[in-house]
């Protein structure tokens, strides 16, 4: 059989697979091949048979149920691509919740407009070296992704939470993890001003305080948020749907404050109103 050559587009696949830890073949179809699913898989196919990616059908859902094919590289393609050695590679038991974080990257990058300038750092690059010696970030908060975004007068610092609802907005008991348990480490970290050091050390640049954005499947449960979360001025926790999101993109002003008094509705690139507590 004929060896398969590699294209620039397999390379960017690989590293992008690499980087996404694991990407479904629509969500390759989306990047590589101008949404194409069908091109998408047959490509995939010829990379599998060649040993460079392998894949396992899983079910996500990020607004409706899909059950497709999930891509992973192998030890050979990070080689072939010169990429950093890793663990052996497994499936994540959290699949759902990473290709929920791998989509809203992509709808980030759909949606860019051309006058900003995004970065997008998902939780499991931070074992990469990229944020040491940030140690209060990783270990306390492990936000699902930390993102920067920047236009000709601003830069706005964001801390990913993708919340599928599995997790109580409160604990029952002190071995339970909870929503508002994990924003009352943020609100701690608000005050404590320790994160311009340290996104200062990732992004090389200054910030005035940050948002945390908080991505969950319906409004019940924003309004939920809004009405029981009693942390003081929670301006700077951002809430909305992944619907809203799909429908409207993720820099229009689809987002909602977490303080019950704010009734207004924001934007990722609009002038900061809201950077104290």
């Amino acid at each position: 059989m004929k060896k398969l050559r590699l294209t620039p587009r397999d390379f960017a696949i690989i590293t992008s697979l690499a980087n996404s830890v694991t990407l479904s073949t629509t969500q390759i179809g989306v990047l590589y091949f101008s949404g194409n699913t069908k091109k998408a898989s047959e490509r995939l196919k010829l990379l599998e048979n060649e040993g460079l990616v392998q894949h396992k059908r899983k079910t996500w859902k990020f607004i409706g149920e899909k059950t497709e094919n999930f891509y992973c590289v192998t030890m050979t393609a990070r080689r072939i691509a010169k990429l950093p050695p890793a663990k052996k590679h497994h499936f994540p038991v959290n699949l759902n919740h990473l290709a929920c974080t791998n989509q809203i990257n992509i709808l980030l990058r759909q949606a860019c407009p051309e006058n900003i300038v995004y970065d997008f750092v998902p939780s499991w690059q931070y074992a990469s070296g990229r944020f040491e010696p940030c140690q209060t970030l990783v270990s306390t908060l492990c936000p699902d992704a930390t993102i920067s975004v920047s236009n000709n007068t601003q830069t706005l610092l964001a801390f990913l939470e993708i919340d599928l609802e599995t997790e109580p907005l409160t604990r029952t008991n002190s071995k339970q993890t909870s929503l508002f348990s994990k924003l009352q480490h943020y609100c701690t970290y608000f005050d404590s001003n320790a994160y311009q050091a340290e996104a200062e050390h990732v992004f090389k640049c200054r910030f005035n305080g940050f948002r945390v954005l908080i991505i969950t499947k319906g409004e019940r449960r924003i309004d939920s948020i809004r009405q029981n979360l009693k942390m003081g001025d929670t301006r700077f926790i951002w809430c909305t749907t992944f619907k809203q999101i799909e429908e409207n993109g993720i820099f229009q002003g689809i987002w909602k404050t977490a303080f019950l008094e704010d009734s207004g509705t924001y934007s990722l690139i609009e002038t900061y109103k809201h950077t104290t507590q």
